[in-house]
């Protein structure tokens, strides 16, 4: 398996498809404002920054991801990109050690979740057949 550095606007595209308000495991609603989301960013960046340097033995990618800064402005073209992108930098984060426990594993596949919820006819399938 390989990985990658996922660009800062990769990251910055899958935090800005979130909505407003994210409903959390527990059930409490958190505002994303401006702070949480370069939290978020942090977390995120720093997680996949640590599968490059586990899985290639470096600290180069550590050292780079410094630079990344969140941006406000960057965008999924659809909900279905922003999905794609959420389970691009999963994996591409995946390298590390006790990978199915980590935080950012379990805050991707939360915000693949509510991405999934925002797609057009989800609100109107059948919940049983």
């Amino acid at each position: 398996m390989s990985a990658f550095l996922c660009s800062a606007r990769h990251i910055s595209a899958i935090i800005n498809a979130v909505p407003e308000y994210l409903v959390t495991s527990f059930g409490v609603v958190d505002e994303l404002n401006g702070d949480v989301r370069h939290k978020l960013f942090g977390i995120l960046a720093a997680a996949n920054a640590s599968s490059v340097d586990a899985r290639y033995s470096e600290t180069a990618a550590a050292d780079e991801v410094r630079s990344h800064r969140y941006d406000r402005g960057a965008k999924a073209a659809s909900v279905i990109e922003a999905i794609k992108l959420t389970q691009s930098l999963r994996y591409q984060s995946s390298e590390v050690p006790n990978w199915n426990d980590a935080q950012a594993n379990h805050l991707l596949r939360m915000i693949e979740g509510v991405l999934i919820t925002e797609l057009d006819g989800y609100s109107n399938a059948a919940w049983s057949i």
